[in-house]
């Protein structure tokens, strides 16, 4: 009995020390967090504990970071609070089943032995009380932290949806105040805002047979990219056709084009000079009708050699794409370019290739994988970045970061909104603060198109609210996301100008009217950005000039501002996005 009461009083004790301890969780996260950050700190510069924690997150995250590490450790010891009331009360009744008063009391005639026990009973009943009076304090604690609890777990929700929900532009009261205002209303940019289109090579020159996508194409079967927009015998005269305003053209200020590797380094270390002499016409061209050249120097595609290397699995990648980028920076920057991506859609490549299997070499599942392609490509762009500056100290040079806006699929759902906030640091903003502390970034190239809902334990392509519409490669046609996006990208690099690099939409029907309305309303959102909230965006590119081969969905998505019935035939059709497009080009005015 000696030993029960003292291992209670024990059992009492802590528990009063636990309640006496209500700061214990907050202490507890608050050590932990600060513990990541000095641990990600003296990590290796390019591992991805060091970005997560070291270089990536906002005021607004560390503190969200300390709470929800709170809310666990205060939940944890919610449970453990649980589990020892259980426990002592299990063990009270016991101790009653098998009081050994009843039996004294029953078979004893010793007076003294009853006198004795009687003394004892009293001290049970009271025991008894006290331990009653513990039980109950004990129930009320559990009650209170299962309402701290509660409380704190809706405060994280609103903290996110306060801090973390994504910002809107009044698209109803613009279009309607330009209603009102009848023709003349307009949204206007400014006079050297740039307008642009873009293209790949392969996916508009055609005949290109010496790289990794032409190979994938031919063992799993898939559509064929062929002649695609043939555009290697008809990018002068596209030019003079769709792009010079005298001739009925779009009057874009800039054209986003790249250069296939594999057809100017078909070996390791032997360049096509041929090769290199029609790109560099194509940049002159370009200049004698005043369109600004942006030079895109690898957009998906791998030689074979270097394939058969590794490809972005070999550590030695940077070593072997340099040579590459040296000569042609060395032939057609004099030719007067001044922009440069050096890689487009790092995480695009990584994930379709090896966690999707969508993209060459068509592996899924390996994630170990993805993460060294995608640290090596980052290096690679380091190497490649360099490369360029040796020819020209001037030239602007960045990558073009594909983005993917993520959204909890509801702010009551605390574990869908954590999700969403790791994914977002993740996707969008650990590349760019790599590129940062490399310092080889000159300004944000910014490929976005869709938003994606996060559920719990991870993301998958969604839609917020069902859409009225949706493109043609199924994405909601939601006219914020380039306004949300050109925002978000501004806080982490507030300092740097903006390029959207791409953006556009799949719509295959004449006439297009999506691609109408999602251009308009889109474009709405970016002129109240750089008007009303100073983002500093200088140009806009439409992906994209034509329709051509969209990699593992071949043919059928129709992203151009010309129409082609590709495979079938060649002829270029201007849409009625493109004439939009075109007139607000020539006013710099958005019509409302």
């Amino acid at each position: 009995m000696k030993f029960e009461q003292t291992i209670r009083a024990a059992i009492i004790s802590k528990s009063i020390n636990m309640h006496a301890s209500s700061s214990t969780p907050l202490i507890l996260a608050t050590i932990a967090w600060l513990f990541l950050i000095a641990v990600a700190s003296l990590c290796p510069t390019y591992s991805y504990i060091h970005i997560f924690f070291h270089l990536c997150g906002t005021p607004s995250g560390h503190i969200f970071s300390v709470a929800f590490l709170a809310w666990i450790f205060h939940d944890c010891r919610l449970i453990w609070r649980l589990v020892s009331f259980c426990i002592n009360t299990k063990r009270r009744w016991r101790n009653v089943k098998y009081s050994p008063l009843t039996s004294a009391n029953t078979y004893s005639d010793d007076e003294a032995e009853k006198q004795s026990l009687s003394t004892l009973e009293e001290q049970c009943k009271q025991s008894g009380k006290n331990e009653q009076s513990i039980s109950t304090t004990s129930l009320r604690w559990i009650a209170l932290d299962l309402a701290a609890s509660v409380i704190l777990y809706f405060g994280l929700c609103l903290f996110a949806y306060i801090f973390w929900s994504p910002p809107t532009f009044d698209l109803d009261n613009i279009l309607s105040n330009g209603a009102e205002d009848g023709d003349d209303a307009m949204l206007t940019f400014p006079p050297n805002f740039t307008f642009g289109a873009s293209t790949s090579a392969y996916q508009v020159e055609g005949y290109n047979f010496n790289n990794q996508w032409s190979k994938f194409e031919n063992e799993t079967g898939i559509e064929r990219c062929g002649a695609a927009a043939d555009m290697w015998n008809t990018f002068e005269s596209d030019i003079h056709n769709l792009i010079l305003a005298e001739n009925g053209g779009l009057h874009l200020d800039a054209l986003r084009l790249s250069v296939e590797w594999s057809r100017i380094e078909p070996q390791q270390g032997v360049f096509d000079e041929a090769a290199l002499d029609k790109y560099a016409s194509w940049i002159a061209l370009l200049h004698e009708n005043e369109i600004e050249p942006i030079v895109t120097l690898h957009h998906f595609t791998n030689p074979i050699w270097f394939e058969d290397l590794g490809g972005f699995e070999n550590d030695t990648a940077p070593l072997l794409v340099a040579p590459f980028v040296r000569k042609v920076a060395e032939r057609l920057g004099p030719q007067g370019v001044d922009i440069w991506i050096t890689i487009n859609e790092i995480m695009v490549y990584a994930g379709n290739g090896y966690l999707m299997g969508e993209f060459p070499p068509g592996r899924s599942g390996e994630l170990g994988t993805m993460l060294k392609v995608v640290r090596n490509m980052l290096l690679c762009h380091e190497s490649m970045y360099n490369a360029i500056k040796e020819t020209n100290k001037d030239a602007s040079v960045s990558i073009a970061k594909n983005t993917i806006l993520y959204h909890p699929k509801s702010y009551f759902d605390l574990i869908s909104i954590v999700t969403a906030a790791i994914s977002d640091v993740y996707y969008n903003e650990m590349p760019i603060r790599v590129l940062k502390q490399q310092g080889t970034i000159d300004y944000l190239g910014i490929n976005t198109y869709i938003r994606m809902k996060v559920a719990k334990f991870g993301s998958f392509m969604g839609f917020i609210n069902p859409p009225d519409e949706q493109s043609d490669m199924g994405w909601d046609l939601e006219s914020q996301v380039l306004y949300q996006t050109v925002k978000q990208y501004n806080s982490y690099l507030p300092e740097l100008d903006i390029i959207i690099t791409e953006h556009g939409v799949a719509d295959g029907n004449m006439p297009d009217v999506r691609r109408k309305r999602f251009v308009k309303e889109s474009l709405i959102g970016l002129a109240v950005a750089i008007n009303d909230e100073r983002v500093p965006v200088r140009g806009y590119l439409h992906w994209s000039l034509v329709d051509n081969f969209e990699w593992s969905s071949g043919f059928a998505p129709h992203f151009g501002l010309y129409h082609i019935n590709l495979p079938n035939d060649q002829k270029r059709t201007i849409t009625e996005g493109g004439e939009l497009y075109r007139d607000i080009i020539d006013m710099h005015q958005i019509p409302l």
